[in-house]
């Protein structure tokens, strides 16, 4: 058809039309395409200009579609920093499509990993990047984990162990084999069960599968036998992993060898409940079982005692031959203690040298008393030491259930009071707790409590027994004697309450006040014109005090005297327990004026080459001798020794006890300087003293006045 000019321009504007249409909707349906994507694209000019931002890219990039118009690759910094830059260039002119995984961070701040795809397209004549992203951040951090959980898997120190749902092994770890000493390759399609061992019960498996199945999860401590065929204690815990299901699919055990771990443990609780000399029994071991024992007798009705042992003399072997040696002697004694006893019985060191026992399933007293003297007498043997040979005895005291008491502590308490009784009756014996003990405990306790309020409450007192020179009559000087007024008893005998004072320690705080007293009424006599010399006993524990001497000083300092106003009484027995030690103590107190006399002489051990060398002034026979010299020549021959003693070493000598005529005649005429007793004077108050002194200064000029 031959068209007319007019005709082929029209049609040709029709089909422009048409094509133009088509390439609209085209463009309106790969637009629609691209904003309804999932995946981000982003278009680039050859010269790194956006042209073409999907929702997806905006989404996941960040900031607004205009923003991400607007950005030219070559400008943008993590491009650069990751290499995508040099990448989309590489695509553009090789137009060979890459794929690449970066991690970036947008302009805008978001932290992704991507999966990037680049390829090139020509349009218009020109070519462009198309960039296509996936956000695998969530793959990469699934990945990390993995790799982390694959790492921790083979770097621990605890087993791992993971089977299928049939409880076959389908992998170990490298700690699994260090423990077990099996490889992987020994282990994998086998079961558990390899490493069994004969520690546990069948029914323990099944309750510990039972557990896992109903619960999911097991923990507990397993006994296991490794590859060589020793059998180690682990701690294992098994969770089930199951599917979506519920269904089980794995089951992952992790341990850890705990059996050097249990032997520690169980070392400590040995060494918690036993002596760590000896390896018997401690306190706490013995009382646990003592209850326990006392729960079995009540249920049998069957008798049990309790046995308190201590040593007679160990503390002298232990400080005369050293520590090492006593300590070698406990554990002897300990060992023939315990041989001694039944299995079923229980020995245990309570401290020191005392030891606990503990008997059950007693029947009479007489079968008692032959345990006891035979545990006694096996205990006295000689005992052989490195370097020595020593012979020790033992004092020990019983009570019984139930006849005694159906409390623990109470039962060691009363065999306590019975091992006293012992020690009181010489020791090397046995006694049975009796009521009186108790009451006699009681009253001591309670004596003590009153003790200890006595200074506060000024209950205390000091009375004075003059001394008496025998050749002129005249006083040479007092001694000071406690006395006790307690509120309801009266006056208290020093026998009653003195060696408490020492047991307990309250020797110090009453030897305080006594100085303190006598200091006082020292500086009262003198402002009166009374010129006498006091003298103070002085115990052990106040010269082992260490500042015995710095207070006797600050005391008289006081109240306004000279310490040589004092004279300080010494037992011969302080005097020898560490005679090196008080001589250098006692010549302190010489050198600040005191004098220094040995109270109670003759009845301890003294040596003359000690006594030559302590810096003492004055000796004290003791009443013992003075009493019967004049029945018994052995008593007068000791005094004739002293007073021979005396005038060697230039000693005043005093006899105590003196009370009556033919004594004082006796000692006058063997040479005896003064004299002390019931005969002059008794112990007297203070006020009552000063009248006695006149009385006696009145005596004595009314017989010179006669002789004259």
């Amino acid at each position: 058809m031959n068209d007319s000019p007019e005709q082929r321009t029209q049609r040709r504007t029709r089909e422009l039309a048409d094509i133009e249409a088509r390439l609209r909707q085209a463009l309106e349906l790969n637009e629609s395409i691209l904003n309804a994507s999932t995946a981000t694209v982003l278009v680039y000019r050859e010269d790194g200009q956006c042209i073409l931002a999907n929702p997806a890219a905006v989404r996941m990039v960040g900031g607004s579609r205009e923003q991400l118009l607007a950005q030219n690759f070559n400008a943008i910094a993590s491009w650069t920093r990751t290499g995508l830059q040099d990448a989309a260039h590489r695509v553009l002119v090789t137009n060979t499509p890459e794929t690449l995984e970066r991690r970036f961070q947008t302009t805008f701040g978001l932290d992704i990993w991507a999966e990037i795809h680049l390829s090139t397209f020509d349009m218009n004549g020109s070519r462009h990047l198309l960039l296509m992203l996936q956000d695998i951040s969530d793959k990469r951090r699934a990945e990390e984990e993995l790799r982390l959980a694959a790492s921790v898997f083979h770097a621990s120190a605890e087993g791992v162990m993971i089977t299928d749902a049939e409880g076959l092994i389908i992998s170990v770890n490298p700690a699994f084999t260090d423990i077990t000493g099996y490889s992987a390759a020994e282990t994998l399609g086998r079961k558990p069960s390899m490493l069994k061992s004969d520690h546990q019960r069948p029914e323990f498996y099944g309750d510990m599968w039972n557990t896992l199945l109903a619960e999911g999860r097991w923990q507990g401590e397993l006994w296991n036998r490794r590859k060589g065929g020793q059998a180690y204690l682990e701690w294992l815990t098994i969770n089930r992993i199951d599917d979506s299901l519920g269904k089980p699919i794995r089951y992952v055990a992790v341990f850890h060898d705990i059996t050097e771990m249990r032997r520690k443990d169980e070392h400590i609780h040995h060494l918690a409940l036993h002596d760590a000399l000896t390896g018997l029994p401690n306190r706490e071991l013995l009382m646990e079982r003592l209850n326990q024992a006392l729960v079995r007798s009540l249920r049998e009705r069957q008798r049990l005692s309790v046995a308190f042992i201590d040593l007679d003399r160990f503390k002298g072997i232990n400080d005369a031959l050293g520590h090492d040696i006593g300590d070698n002697l406990l554990q002897q004694v300990g060992d023939r203690i315990r041989r001694c006893l039944r299995t079923t019985d229980t020995v245990a060191r309570v401290g020191g040298d005392e030891f606990l026992v503990l008997m059950e399933n007693l029947t009479s007293a007489r079968d008692c008393a032959t345990k006891a003297q035979q545990l006694l007498d096996e205990i006295a043997r000689p005992i052989a030491l490195p370097g020595y040979k020593v012979e020790i005895g033992a004092s020990m005291g019983m009570a019984f259930y139930p006849e005694d008491s159906d409390q623990p502590l109470e039962l060691m308490k009363r065999a306590d009071m019975a091992m006293y009784a012992a020690k009181e009756a010489g020791g090397h014996t046995y006694r049975f707790f009796r009521q009186e003990m108790l009451e006699r405990t009681t009253r001591r306790l309670t004596l003590e409590m009153d003790l200890r309020r006595a200074i506060a409450n000024n209950e205390l007192e000091l009375h004075y027994q003059p001394k008496i020179d025998l050749i002129g009559g005249g006083i040479t000087g007092v001694e000071a004697l406690l006395r006790w007024r307690h509120p309801r008893q009266g006056m208290q005998a020093p026998a009653e309450f003195i060696p408490l004072a020492e047991e307990n320690a309250l020797i110090c705080d009453i030897g305080a006040w006594v100085i303190d007293e006598a200091c006082r009424q020292s500086a009262q006599w003198r402002s009166r014109g009374v010129d006498l010399r006091i003298a103070v006993n002085v115990s052990t524990r106040q010269l082992e005090s260490g500042n015995l001497l710095q207070q006797l000083c600050a005391l008289a300092h006081r109240h306004g005297i000279s310490a040589a106003c004092l004279e300080l009484e010494i037992t011969e027995s302080t005097l020898m327990e560490d005679p090196e030690r008080v001589a250098g103590l006692l010549q302190q107190f010489r050198e600040a004026g005191m004098r220094i006399a040995v109270d109670d002489f003759g009845t301890g051990y003294s040596s003359l080459a000690y006594l030559r060398r302590l810096p003492i002034d004055i000796l004290k026979i003791d009443r013992s001798f003075v009493l019967d010299a004049l029945a018994d020549e052995e008593d007068a021959q000791i005094i004739k020794t002293i007073l021979a003693l005396g005038q060697s070493l230039k000693l005043a000598v005093v006899a105590e006890g003196v009370e009556n005529e033919s004594q004082a005649s006796l000692l006058q005429s063997l040479g005896c300087d003064q004299a002390q007793g019931y005969l002059y004077a008794r112990p007297m108050p203070a006020n009552d003293l000063e009248s006695w002194l006149h009385d006696h200064r009145a005596t004595r000029a009314a017989c010179n006045h006669a002789e004259e």
